[in-house]
């Protein structure tokens, strides 16, 4: 137990390096002489997988944050759009020629 949170140190034979440590909330009461098995709900932002030939960090996103990042993109664009359309339609208010009074 760290505070809040525990440090749970298993093994898995058939992985390369052997030892998995996770972070579990210490509200979460685990027994090594009676829960053999432990199942997590991973949340991606918190894997830390290294590539083993560069040591760079791999990265994982679920699908549907970058459907959401897909929508967002699409929606900035729209609104990029949108406010050129409206800067020019100004630029050309301001810069047209006045027109000449009757009688001028």
């Amino acid at each position: 137990v760290m505070g809040r949170d525990s440090s749970v140190v298993s093994k898995n034979e058939g992985a390369i390096t052997p030892i998995i440590r996770s972070i579990i909330d210490s509200d979460i009461k685990v027994d090594p002489a009676t829960d053999k098995t432990i199942k997590f709900d991973i949340k991606p932002n918190k894997i830390f997988v290294f590539d083993k030939e560069t040591e760079e960090r791999i990265y994982f996103k679920p699908i549907v944050e970058e459907k959401l990042v897909d929508k967002v993109k699409k929606a900035e664009d729209a609104i990029t759009e949108a406010a050129e359309a409206v800067v020019e339609k100004i630029v050309k208010k301001v810069t047209r020629k006045p027109r000449a009074k009757k009688g001028e």
